[in-house]
């Protein structure tokens, strides 16, 4: 085999190293104090009353906390779609009939005080269930039905982790395992090839995807190791084979 085409090859296979790297999308948000990730996504297609139908997957599959603590229950879930309090939960694991809402007794979860000073706009969903949904490490998904005429591009979530379910009676701080600050996730538009979907997103249309911070440093790495790899073999004399 040639120089030149040993060079061809290997110019090839590094531009398609980093054409993959480009290619990654910043699609969920991970809360570094408990290792759970969260993504919502939606089609940005209101029905005739302008519900849109969201869904929010919690990947808990590889729960952690920082004393070391890797079992428990999503004791309480709250959302803000901000424009909106018409919010309406849909679907949750194990079945609604397991998860109560802030209007309805027992509040549980949702009476705990740190939800209690989010502010007007969450909807708060405790987990009333007897130790039988919830439970992590796993996958958990909810949906919601959010009316409004434009769905905004992003959502605010808060989560509670406790030992036990504590649906039923207020949570004593010694059975919190860990929390999820208040944070802004942006709403992945299923018809846009999972960029998000903008303020105007009723018809679809989501933006551009975004780097991860991470795969940006790896994108700069790749550059200057390609031009270096690039010059060496430049150096090679033309008319060496094997």
């Amino acid at each position: 085999m040639s120089g030149n085409t040993i060079y061809r090859a290997a110019l090839m296979a590094a531009s398609f190293t980093l054409v993959s790297v480009v290619s990654t999308k910043a699609d969920s948000d991970t809360d570094p104090a408990t290792n759970v990730s969260y993504t919502l996504t939606s089609s940005f297609v209101p029905d005739s009353t302008n519900t849109f139908d969201v869904t929010l997957t919690i990947d808990a599959s590889h729960f952690l906390t920082p004393d070391g603590t890797t079992t428990g229950f999503l004791s309480a879930l709250a959302i803000q779609f901000p424009g909106t309090n018409a919010v309406v939960l849909l679907n949750a694991p194990g079945g609604l009939d397991l998860w109560g809402n802030q209007n309805l007794t027992p509040n549980g979860a949702c009476d705990y005080s740190t939800i209690n000073g989010l502010g007007g706009g969450f909807t708060c969903i405790a987990n009333t269930s007897p130790n039988t949904a919830g439970a992590v490490p796993a996958k958990l998904t909810f949906a919601f039905g959010v009316t409004e005429p434009v769905l905004n591009s992003s959502a605010n979530i808060f989560a509670l982790y406790a030992e036990t379910s504590n649906g039923a009676g207020l949570i004593a701080g010694d059975t919190i395992i860990g929390e999820t600050p208040v944070t802004s996730i942006p709403i992945q538009n299923t018809n846009s090839g999972g960029g998000t979907g903008g303020s105007g997103g009723g018809g679809g249309g989501g933006g551009t995807p975004v780097p991860e911070p991470g795969v940006l440093t790896l994108l700069s790495i790749g550059l200057v190791a390609l031009a270096v790899f690039h010059r060496a073999l430049r150096a090679l004399p033309k008319a060496s084979s094997i």
